[in-house]
This record gives structure tokens, C-alpha cells and sequence, in this order.
């Protein structure tokens, strides 16, 4: 695929990010064990920001660099943590969607840094920054693996 397709793969997995945020902080303000409200709001907003940024980055180089390294230090961690929280509502509030929903959770886990990894982690040309990046990465994946929460 070409850079070009990978990246409005990661324009829409923002968006899916954004709608996804405003319908966990919704729902997640009812659920006494989930108490990550707030953070699905602040998300939100930095899930907006980092979208502005690319759209605005297309033409301004200084624009498009700074969207990408925030994008590497913040995406993996933001779409983790969705991922992590709409299953849990999900296996909170639907019972029997409890092994479905958690499969599905752990498939998306594998499939969705790949854009971010793709798009973004070519502007980091330092070989500690890398490592570091991909530590983040490992580490983000095998904390939140069968974690889901549970009725």
C-alpha cells in the first residue's frame, strides 16, 4: 500500500478514535467500575488536535513534522486505551457479549498501530528514539492483553 493510503487509514482510525471517546465518555459516567470519564474526554481532545494538525500539516512541513511526533508519543498509548475501555463497557453492560467482544478487542490490539507505526514512526531517525518507541509499543500491547474487564 502506499503512503498516501496509509495515512487516510489513519485519518479515519481518528475519527472511529473521536466518536468512539464521546460515546465511552457518554456511556462510561454511568458505570461506577470504570472510572476513566474524564480521560475519554481529554482523548477527545488530543484526538482532534492531532487530526487538525494533519490536515493543516499537508501543506507546512514544520506542521506535518510535529503532528507526526506527536502522533508516535501519544497514538499508541490513546487508541490502546479505547480499545481497552470499549471493551470493558461492552463486557460491563452486555453480558453476553463477554467472550465475542474480548476477542475482537484482542484482534484490534494487533491490527490498529500498524498505520501509526507505518505513517509515523519513519520521522524518528534516531536509534534510541526508536528503541524507545518500540518499547512503548511492546509494553502498551502486553499490559492491556487480558485485561478486559468482566461482570
Amino acid at each position: 500500500m502506499t503512503m498516501r493510503i496509509w495515512n487516510k487509514v489513519l485519518s479515519i482510525e481518528l475519527i472511529i478514535g473521536m466518536v468512539i471517546s464521546i460515546g465511552v465518555g457518554i456511556i462510561v459516567e454511568n458505570i461506577p467500575q470504570l472510572y476513566w470519564s474524564r480521560v475519554c474526554w481529554i482523548t477527545l481532545a488530543v484526538l482532534a488536535i492531532i487530526f487538525a494538525l494533519q490536515i493543516w500539516g499537508k501543506n507546512n512541513h514544520t506542521v506535518k513534522h510535529v503532528s507526526q511526533w506527536l502522533s508516535n508519543l501519544t497514538l499508541i498509548l490513546i487508541f490502546n486505551f479505547l480499545i481497552y475501555t470499549a471493551v470493558s463497557t461492552i463486557n460491563l453492560t452486555n453480558k453476553s457479549l463477554v467472550l465475542v467482544s474480548s476477542i475482537v478487542g484482542l484482534l484490534l490490539f494487533l491490527v490498529v498501530d500498524i498505520p501509526v507505526v507505518v505513517v509515523n514512526f519513519p520521522v524518528v531517525k534516531n536509534w534510541f528514539m526508536r528503541l524507545f518507541m518500540v518499547f512503548l509499543l511492546y509494553v502498551n500491547d502486553i499490559y492491556n492483553v487480558n485485561r478486559f474487564l468482566r461482570p
